[in-house]
């Protein structure tokens, strides 16, 4: 928020940092077993068995990360006005935030035997790209005037 009084000029420099990280990690293990049994009748006490097993252990992580950098550079004034005329603005004050659309999602739950299903409603938020923007000026008379800018992209570099 920023609050101007006549003749007052501000600029502002923001610097925005976002980082996003995804770590996946799978994880794999087969075993294989053979055993051979063989008698020699020849020999009756003769007996052998050959058994080998082979295992195979398999560990895998990825990671992705991506990271954006935004520099916003503003500059804010406000025009000194008659200062007799009870209609010039006496204050101006210059809100920001950012938007969000509204999700609604819907889950569908259902039993895999009895084929029964139950809905779940999950409300959520997504964050746009997009800052709102409002102007509150004061008067003179000490009556207030809303201007709702609406949503815009920020400015970039």
């Amino acid at each position: 928020m920023v609050t101007l009084t006549p003749g007052e000029e501000r600029q502002y420099t923001y610097t925005v940092t976002a980082k996003e990280t995804l770590t996946l990690e799978s994880q794999s293990q087969q075993a294989l077993k053979a055993t051979l049994n063989f008698e020699a009748k020849v020999v009756s006490a003769f007996k052998s068995g050959l058994a080998e097993t082979l295992t195979l252990n398999e560990r895998r992580l990825e990671q992705h990360e991506r990271s954006t950098t935004r520099e916003m550079s503003q500059k804010y004034s406000l025009v000194a006005d008659d200062p007799n005329d009870p209609n010039a603005v006496m204050t101006r004050s210059i809100e920001c935030c950012p938007t969000y659309r509204r999700l609604l999602i819907r889950v569908e739950i259902r039993c895999p035997y009895c084929a029964v299903s139950t809905d779940l409603p999950i409300l959520a938020f997504q964050e746009l790209p997009k800052l709102a923007t409002r102007t509150i000026d004061t008067l003179r008379n000490r009556e207030t005037r809303v201007v709702v800018q609406g949503a815009e992209l920020p400015a970039r570099r």
